[in-house]
């Protein structure tokens, strides 16, 4: 009976709802786990505190991006309506879940300024909420349970998680820089761990749909997102430290902290999440997984088995700023003439524009690499190289960055050991490179 009311409520038919949320559940929540599912199902059923029309309006909104074409547009239209009305109320679990959705359907579809105040929107509610503040020891004020707290830990990762890939991707200093006492989750329910992922996909497109070879594989959503969550600590120093501000005479220590760090990371992390590409499996991982490793030197076969197994179509955020990082590594070989660095550019791109049709922000990272692939190559001095036991991090430029070749003015005196400090200065992925000042709308260059 429920189910029923929430369908007239929402006016979504039952196959076309269960079908976007499928899509949700297999291809959105495993990356960054914004909606803890089984309180979400049953308070569906239920009309509980984690379920609100907006939220469920949001998922398959955003969901049907991949395959409903003018659907999605109606669907987040009602959205915003509803929207409208939950801002003017208490700040709740459900209304930060939508946001941060929201911003990252906009993400998606260029609307960088929307995405990025829906975002500002859901982590002032995020602190509203205190949800940085969920240790056991608050069972104690008597109104949480422990469903409760591991729904506020999980939210509050899945937004500091989102934080730092946005400002990742827009080259914006990151708005949720505190941490819990405890600098990495710490979840109860493994449920997610354990449970089989398969492409299973019922939307239209024949050429996208994936192998039917296919069998499912163990998920191992939860160290993934608690793995991807300890590297945006990382990462958030990374821009906080060295691209957020001028260096001081600590830089170079800085950096060598950090690299140690990121070893101890690669180190850690769990053997299931190591994709070795000598001995890369048979069946591809799932997109999460494939996410924590992404390489110039192993993306490619990683790429050609993702393309195989279910298309390039849903590729997601991290997974397109790896490939572009990878690519731009590329770039330099490929306009030398050498065939492997071409090949592997060509695989790079295509991946690019087959998944920039779906999330058409994509294209500014195209932009970027044709840019540098279409420029003169200029006369440049090589730079002595260093010994291994001097600084290890010897580059004038971070991977994700141009090349010096898109003509961009680089202060060479802001280096530390050669290492280029002041990058923001000259990222042309900074999102007001490409906005329009008449309408604020972000636009392709020409």
């Amino acid at each position: 009976m429920l189910q029923a009311e929430v369908m007239m409520e929402n006016d979504i038919p039952r196959e076309v709802m269960s079908r976007l949320l499928k899509i949700h559940w297999v291809w959105i929540a495993p990356m960054f786990m914004w909606v803890y599912r089984p309180a979400f199902v049953r308070d569906m059923m239920t009309g509980g505190q984690y379920y609100s029309p907006l939220l469920l309006m949001v998922m398959c909104g955003h969901a049907a991006r991949f395959h409903e074409g003018k659907l999605g547009e109606m669907l987040i239209a009602r959205a915003r309506l509803l929207l409208g009305t939950e801002i003017h109320r208490p700040s709740s679990i459900t209304t930060v879940q939508a946001l941060l959705q929201l911003s990252a359907r906009d993400l998606a579809y260029g609307h960088v300024s929307q995405a990025w105040t829906y975002s500002g929107m859901a982590f002032r509610m995020v602190s509203d909420l205190g949800l940085r503040h969920s240790s056991g020891s608050i069972l104690s004020l008597g109104h949480l349970n422990a469903e409760d707290l591991e729904i506020r830990r999980r939210l509050f990762w899945s937004s500091y998680f989102w934080d730092k890939a946005m400002s990742l991707y827009l080259g914006r200093t990151p708005a949720l820089i505190e941490l819990p006492s405890v600098h990495a989750p710490e979840l109860l329910d493994d449920y997610a761990e354990y449970a089989l992922w398969s492409p299973e996909d019922p939307g239209p497109n024949a050429e996208e749909a994936p192998s039917a070879s296919y069998h499912p594989l163990k998920a191992y959503t939860i160290s993934c997102f608690v793995n991807s969550c300890k590297l945006a600590v990382i990462i958030s120093d990374i821009i906080v430290l060295l691209y957020s501000r001028t260096p001081g005479d600590d830089a170079d220590s800085t950096l060598r902290g950090i690299r140690d760090r990121l070893d101890e990371w690669r180190a850690l992390s769990p053997d299931h999440l190591k994709l070795q590409p000598d001995n890369f499996p048979n069946i591809c991982p799932p997109p999460h997984i494939i996410s924590q490793k992404q390489a110039s030197d192993s993306a490619e076969k990683i790429l050609l088995s993702l393309e195989q197994a279910y298309g390039f179509s849903k590729v997601s955020y991290l997974m397109a700023y790896c490939i572009y990082t990878s690519a731009s590594v590329m770039v330099q070989d490929a306009k030398a003439g050498d065939s492997l660095a071409s090949r592997k550019k060509d695989t790079f791109l295509r991946a690019l524009n087959t998944a920039a049709k779906t999330c058409q922000l994509i294209q500014r990272s195209l932009d970027i690499i044709m840019d540098s692939l279409n420029a003169e190559t200029p006369s440049i001095t090589p730079a002595k190289p260093h010994p291994a036991t001097e600084n290890l991090l010897n580059r004038h430029y971070l991977p994700a960055f141009p090349y010096r070749d898109t003509h961009m003015n680089i202060n060479p005196s802001a280096t530390v050991d050669g290492v280029d400090i002041n990058g923001p200065s000259m990222l042309d992925c900074f999102p007001e490179q490409h906005m329009a000042s008449s309408t604020g709308d972000w636009y392709m260059p020409s």
